[in-house]
């Protein structure tokens, strides 16, 4: 599936103010990632990479927990910058630019190849958004230093089914096994494992209203058409409804995996 990372942009950048207060799921995600890390590395550590970094859920845990040396924040989103603003130093700096093909450690100022120079590279809620999952665990590869740790948090197959089912629209969701698979040979995988949680909203807009502040809504873009949304809305109720709303289910995927040396 071609994703259109400006649209995905875009719908982040517009999330901005509301995204901190609507995205529980988001931030309850990023701390345990981020505790699942704290148990297989004692900090301090020396360089932390960040992939999507958004309002800084995961950036924040990071640098309280493993006290990093150096981090780089990255998102695709450049307005992210302005909310990370407060943790950004010498130290602690902020590239905005596509993951897949962004040149980290320069700013993104020279076009050269990232050096494997990090220890951790991390990500919370973001590479589920990657074109070629693959391809980003060959790179990250390169990234890190050997012993070097790739840890995220993605979402599974049954991520926002409800929606999905109804609309048609959705990401293409790995799931454990995929993920795993994806990384190829040259890891050992430490964690892996999801989980399952479920809010409840009182009606079916109010689901939509909710992913619209939280910025996942730039799959494609998408008109309802006339009565579209009604019917919509009315068929949420019949099939995810109950006597207190209608329910919402987000699947967090878990992965943990430390660089092998490659063969000489």
């Amino acid at each position: 599936m071609t994703i259109n990372k400006s649209l995905v942009a875009a719908r982040f950048a517009k999330s901005i103010p509301t995204y901190d207060d609507e995205a529980v799921v988001q931030r309850a995600v990023a701390r345990k990632l981020a505790s699942l890390l704290a148990t297989h590395i004692r900090p301090p550590v020396g360089g932390i990479l960040e992939i999507g970094c958004g309002t800084g859920f995961l950036s924040r845990e990071l640098l309280r927990r493993l006290q990093p040396e150096r981090m780089t924040l990255n998102d695709l989103c450049p307005a992210m910058r302005e909310r990370v603003a407060d943790i950004l130093t010498p130290a602690v700096r902020f590239e905005a630019g596509d993951a897949e093909t962004h040149p980290f450690g320069t700013g993104g100022a020279e076009p050269r190849l990232s050096k494997a120079e990090w220890d951790i590279v991390a990500s919370s809620s973001a590479v589920q958004w990657l074109e070629n999952p693959a391809g980003f665990a060959v790179r990250c590869r390169g990234l890190l230093v050997d012993g070097g740790c790739l840890a995220f948090a993605a979402y599974g197959p049954e991520n926002l089914r409800e929606v999905t089912s109804l609309t048609g629209v959705g990401l293409p969701y790995f799931g454990v096994k995929e993920w795993v698979d994806a990384l190829g040979d040259g890891w050992r995988v430490t964690e892996a494992f999801d989980e399952t949680a479920r809010l409840t909203f009182g009606t079916a807009v109010d689901v939509l209203r909710h992913l619209r502040r939280t910025g996942v809504t730039g799959v494609r873009p998408f008109r309802w058409g006339a009565g579209g949304l009604r019917r919509f809305a009315d068929e949420y109720r019949r099939r995810f409804g109950d006597g207190d709303g209608v329910t919402l289910t987000y699947q967090p995927v878990y992965v943990v995996a430390h660089k092998l040396p490659f063969a000489r």
